[in-house]
């Protein structure tokens, strides 16, 4: 990560990998047989974020600060195929390779606080309100049955809401001798998903 100053200007620039190694197990009954499937596979996905804003100091102790963001993922997935540890094989799977991108843009403002207190800490409270945006939002994968090679179908799974509201707010109190508490909570809510995060801890700086 990267981030450059311009005054009251900013722009921060990151990018991430990540190496996904996953294990599936699904068990199937039907007339009277039961399947037991397993699948282990990798996936690799690759992140980017451009962040740019501009902090508006309304007063000594008080800021805020639009901002817009664009941010790319790409996740890519082998072709794996299921193993049946029964023996039957009549509902094992093969899936095709996939490749899956979504694009997400940022629009919203960060605010924040800095109160001086009497024993010399500061504290400083924080928020950011924004509204983001998915452009694909796709969820289909490709698979075929091992016993009937050429008959394949599409799985389709949930699709994620295109539009959602971010929220977070935090509060961190600063002492002289470089000891800090922080807190902070996130929330993203959207028509058919809404998701909560929270964070918490000590920071030492000498």
């Amino acid at each position: 990560m990267a981030r450059r100053a311009y005054g009251n200007a900013y722009l921060s620039v990151a990018a991430a990998y990540g190496r996904h190694d996953v294990s599936t197990e699904r068990n199937v009954a039907f007339t009277g047989m039961f399947d037991r499937l397993t699948a282990d596979y990798g996936a690799d996905s690759f992140g980017g974020r451009i962040e740019g804003g501009y902090r508006l100091a309304t007063s000594g102790s008080f800021g805020l600060t639009p901002y817009a963001a664009v941010q790319a993922q790409r996740l890519q997935t082998p072709n794996y195929g299921e193993i049946d540890r029964t023996g039957i094989l009549t509902f094992a799977l093969n899936y095709a390779g996939q490749s899956w991108n979504d694009t997400r843009s940022e629009l919203g403002a960060r605010a924040d606080y800095r109160l001086m207190m009497d024993n010399g800490a500061l504290l400083t409270l924080r928020g950011r309100a924004a509204w983001a945006h998915d452009y694909d939002t796709g969820r289909t994968i490709n698979a075929v049955f091992q016993a009937l090679p050429g008959f394949g179908f599409n799985v389709i799974g949930a699709s994620p809401a295109a539009d959602s509201a971010l929220v977070s707010a935090g509060a961190e109190l600063k002492f002289r001798n470089g000891v800090a508490l922080r807190a902070k909570f996130d929330g993203e809510f959207a028509d058919r998903s809404n998701v909560y995060g929270g964070s918490g801890g000590i920071y030492v700086s000498w």
